[in-house]
């Protein structure tokens, strides 16, 4: 199965030759999110972006360089809201993926999680496979995974997670997942309801590792991390994945 740094290497190939040929990207994209789907209001460079809360967020068109994006993270009842002000970087012809890690105790935290490519206008017709209706080579659709494949339905994410907390110990469970896994294809954020039916963080970080091949929304799988209980080992399946 083909795999997601593949498809960014073809992306990223496709937009030199665009370039050969004059194209040169005057935008760029953000996507902002926060690790364990927290809900926030965004204001980037003094603008509002958001009429409401919200877990993720997609901007597009912006100009390349540095932006001032402002978290509001709204409160409950007995504590306030929080205000997290961090400077971001964006490259041209890139859309960026920047999430806000949020733990109880610890100061925010803005990381950049990664950066995927931004196709010319109307894609690149005449390389790679690509035409004026295909903006994808042949054997992907976009998100990097078998299209013969179905999504997981929510439904069927919940089956198999009560199918996996009947089970008594995490090695029945690993079995249990890699083979429902290994027949379809499923989203980050269904994925990590799935881990977190699990009791240890080494059992994660296996499932994790191995199912990286079987998320349909990749750009997504930095959500995934929100089910560990230490980053220590979010962080190794984020290193084992990037070598995938």
């Amino acid at each position: 199965m083909k795999n997601l740094s593949l498809l960014v290497a073809l992306l990223l190939t496709v937009q030199l030759a665009a370039a050969a040929q004059g194209y040169r990207p005057t935008t760029a994209g953000a996507v902002f999110a926060t690790d364990r789907g927290q809900y926030f209001n965004l204001v980037l460079d003094g603008q509002p972006l958001t009429r409401g809360p919200v877990p993720q967020l997609q901007v597009a068109a912006l100009a390349p360089g540095q932006h001032w994006a402002e978290f509001r993270v709204p409160g409950d009842r007995r504590r306030g809201g929080l205000r997290f002000r961090a400077s971001v970087w964006l490259e041209p012809g890139l859309e960026t993926q920047f999430v806000l890690y949020l733990r109880p105790g610890a100061a925010p935290l803005l990381r950049q999680e990664g950066a995927v490519a931004l196709l010319p206008p109307g894609g690149y017709p005449g390389s790679y496979g690509y035409d004026g209706n295909d903006q994808y080579p042949d054997g992907y659709d976009g998100h990097g995974y078998n299209p013969d494949y179905s999504v997981m339905s929510p439904p069927e994410v919940a089956a198999l997670v009560q199918a996996l907390q009947r089970r008594s110990f995490d090695s029945s469970r690993l079995d249990l997942a890699k083979q429902a896994l290994s027949q379809t294809v499923i989203r980050a954020d269904d994925f990590r309801q799935v881990l977190r039916a699990f009791d240890f963080d080494a059992s994660r970080t296996e499932l994790a590792t191995f199912g990286y091949q079987y998320v349909a929304d990749r750009q997504n799988f930095y959500r995934v991390y929100g089910a560990f209980d230490f980053e220590s080992n979010a962080r190794s399946v984020q290193q084992a994945v990037a070598r995938m």
